[in-house]
């Protein structure tokens, strides 16, 4: 870049110009021209540097991403993500298992229920009272293991069916339902 500062310009330059690649100013304005020449040349040193640590960036990025180092670690997240997926299917598999065991115990103690009321009705007769709440209870319990256990079966028994009659439906649909998931 030159620049001639002169009393004597050029006919159609009356305070700076650019004349043929070269900058021609009055001394009034030399300061101000040079200032902003300073500053311009700051400007384009400051953006080849922008520039080259751009290309700079994009070859280790590129290199980074065609490396070893990024395979090894997208294939440990994908290792930990399978890690997070198995044991969440053990943890489901085994509450599915602890719920299932929970039902048969419901289901037990209601048969215990029901067979010991039975027992009753069988020794006391007509003289004991029926007690609605178990057939309540058992119907409400029966259906709910039923439909856990994804069975349609239960909902078209009439709402008169007895305890017994509903219990022994559901240990069947248990057991259809067991056969199903152990395949």
């Amino acid at each position: 870049m030159a620049l001639i500062v002169s009393q004597a310009l050029p006919k159609h330059v009356e305070q700076f110009d650019l004349v043929e690649g070269v900058w021609v100013a009055h001394p009034r304005c030399a300061l101000p021209v040079a200032v902003a020449l300073r500053q311009g040349l700051i400007d384009v040193s400051s953006s080849r540097l922008v520039q080259q640590g751009q290309q700079t960036k994009m070859e280790q990025v590129y290199h980074y991403l065609t490396g070893t180092k990024f395979r090894q670690r997208i294939d440990a997240v994908v290792e930990k993500f399978n890690d997070m997926r198995e044991d969440l299917d053990k943890e489901r598999k085994f509450m599915g298992r602890q719920w299932a065991k929970g039902e048969i115990q419901i289901l037990s103690v209601l048969d215990s229920t029901v067979g010991m009321v039975g027992d009753l009705q069988a020794i006391a007769g007509k003289a004991m009272p029926e007690i609605p709440s178990l057939n309540q209870t058992g119907r409400a319990v029966v259906h709910r293991f039923a439909t856990s256990a994804g069975a349609t079966a239960m909902s078209a028994l009439p709402r008169s069916t007895d305890i017994f009659s509903l219990i022994a439906q559901a240990r069947k649909v248990h057991c259809d339902c067991s056969l199903r998931n152990s395949t």
